[in-house]
């Protein structure tokens, strides 16, 4: 068992399928705050580099989309959360050993 993995993949699984039963916020504070710290030696010894290069994909994209997402699920914001749940989407297939 691999806390780190474990806890990173659950994560991603949650905005991969709009896990609506989580606060918005928690989603974003999970990752930012709680999961994933790159510059960590102690973390990224957990992940292959094929997986630290997805997390970092996803990453980018997710800081780049975080102002523009809302405190609360709603209709107006199912484009932005539908193009995070894509990119989760391919970052978990690099976590090849999961079924997604």
């Amino acid at each position: 068992m691999n806390i780190y993995r474990d806890n990173i993949i659950n994560h991603l699984k949650k905005i991969k399928n709009l896990d609506n039963s989580l606060d918005p916020i928690e989603l974003i504070c999970g990752w930012f705050d709680d999961l994933y710290f790159p510059n960590d030696e102690n973390w990224c010894l957990h992940f292959s580099v094929e997986e630290l290069n997805a997390m970092s994909c996803f990453n980018n994209f997710f800081d780049n989309y975080v102002d523009a997402i809302p405190d609360h699920f709603s209709n107006d914001s199912k484009h932005v959360w539908a193009n995070l749940s894509v990119h989760a989407t391919t970052c978990l297939h690099s976590f090849e050993h999961i079924e997604n």
